[in-house]
């Protein structure tokens, strides 16, 4: 699975979810960190394995 956090400040961040095989999906958040404590929640990703 792919996993990216899109956007900025002003327009807030998409967690955006690309499972292999099935269609992509996102989910809106007011902050990045509200985006990462998703992504930790949903898939177990902890914020040191995020790269740029």
């Amino acid at each position: 699975m792919k996993l990216e956090i899109q956007g900025d400040r002003k327009s807030g961040y998409n967690l955006v979810m690309s499972p292999e095989g099935f269609f992509t999906a996102d989910s809106w958040h007011e902050t990045r960190q509200a985006a990462l404590e998703t992504a930790h929640e949903l898939f177990g990703v902890d914020v040191k394995d995020w790269t740029e």
